[in-house]
C-alpha cells in the first residue's frame, strides 16, 4: 500500500523528469544586439533598443547541445540566419558574419559536435556563400 508521501514523491519525480525533458528538447534561441555604447549584447526581443549590425548576425542558444536537440538546433539556427534548407537557397538578406554565442552551453556531446562540424562545412556547399564567415564565441 502506498502512503501519501510515496505518491507525492512519485508525482514530483515524474513531473520533474517530464519538465526537464521538454526544456532540453527545445531550448530557447535569441538574436543578440549591442546595448547602447556598451560591450553588452542582449536579446533584441527583450531589449528593443539593442542595435544589430546590418551584416552581422549574433545568435545565442540557451541550453546544452546533445543528440536529442541537435536537429532542432540546426533547423532553428538556419532559420535565424535566413537560410532555407529545403530549397538550399539563401535570402538576399544573408549576413556576412554569423556568430554563435556558446556561453550558455553546459554540455555538448559527440553527436552535437558532429552536427556543428557539418554546419561549418556547409559553407562549402550552396547553402553558405564562401565569402561568409562563421564564428563561435565563448566556447
Amino acid at each position: 500500500m502506498l502512503s501519501d508521501v510515496d505518491i507525492g514523491l512519485y508525482v514530483g519525480l515524474g513531473s520533474s523528469f517530464f519538465l526537464n525533458t521538454v526544456r532540453t528538447q527545445k531550448p530557447r534561441f535569441a538574436v543578440l544586439g549591442r546595448v547602447g555604447q556598451t560591450e553588452f549584447y542582449k536579446n533584441i526581443k527583450l531589449f528593443p533598443s539593442a542595435e544589430q549590425y546590418s551584416n552581422i548576425r549574433i545568435v545565442r542558444f540557451y541550453g546544452s547541445l546533445y543528440a536529442c536537440n541537435s536537429q532542432f538546433f540546426q533547423r532553428k539556427f538556419y532559420e535565424l540566419i535566413r537560410i532555407n534548407l529545403k530549397e538550399k537557397t539563401t535570402n538576399e538578406n544573408q549576413y556576412e558574419f554569423v556568430i554563435l554565442d556558446c556561453s550558455p552551453f553546459n554540455f555538448i556531446d559527440t553527436v552535437a559536435v558532429q552536427m556543428l562540424i557539418q554546419v561549418t562545412k556547409n559553407r562549402n556547399n550552396c547553402i553558405f556563400d564562401r565569402r561568409k564567415s562563421f564564428f563561435f564565441a565563448d566556447l
